[in-house]
């Protein structure tokens, strides 16, 4: 987490007053065959969103 931190601090390009950092808890899992389950079933979604915002702009 301390990289985020530093990296926000290393470049001055953007540096907002507040950060907020965002995560996806549903994401964590121990167990591999859901965690795995949860990879390929996110990425499928966006490659479904991708396809769909290339056909309709």
């Amino acid at each position: 987490m301390t990289f985020v931190i530093e990296g926000v601090q290393y470049f001055p390009i953007y540096q907002p007053d507040n950060v907020m950092l965002t995560f996806h808890p549903q994401r964590w899992n121990d167990n591999f065959n859901d965690w795995a389950n949860e990879l390929i079933m996110q990425n499928a979604k966006n490659l479904v969103k991708r396809t769909h915002l290339t056909l309709h702009t």
